[in-house]
């Protein structure tokens, strides 16, 4: 239905680690060149069985982030219900080398 928003978490009561192992599997299968050599950041929005995890894979060459980011969002019953690849936002809306915006 357009204008609807659906924001909140199922009323499952998975974990952490649980919902990062439904976001790494979905990972490896659809973005393996941005999760491999990833390094993994989950943040939990919400609270109790409503939460949601964001699970964010940022890729490094050499010790230097590279401008692409995978989030990908998991509810508590295991469901990936969001995700988006692409460059990743440089604090105070710098720009990456050669012009790479977000």
């Amino acid at each position: 239905m357009p204008g609807s928003k659906n924001d909140r978490g199922a009323r499952g009561n998975s974990g952490s680690e649980a919902t990062a192992a439904v976001a790494e599997r979905f990972a490896r299968i659809w973005f393996p060149d941005e999760f491999v050599g990833g390094k993994r950041h989950v943040r939990t929005l919400g609270e109790g069985s409503g939460r949601v995890d964001l699970v964010t894979y940022s890729r490094y060459k050499d010790g230097v982030r590279m401008p692409v980011r995978l989030d990908v969002t998991v509810i508590t019953d295991r469901r990936v219900i969001g995700f988006h690849a692409g460059p990743a936002p440089l604090p105070g809306g710098a720009q990456w080398p050669g012009g790479v915006s977000v």
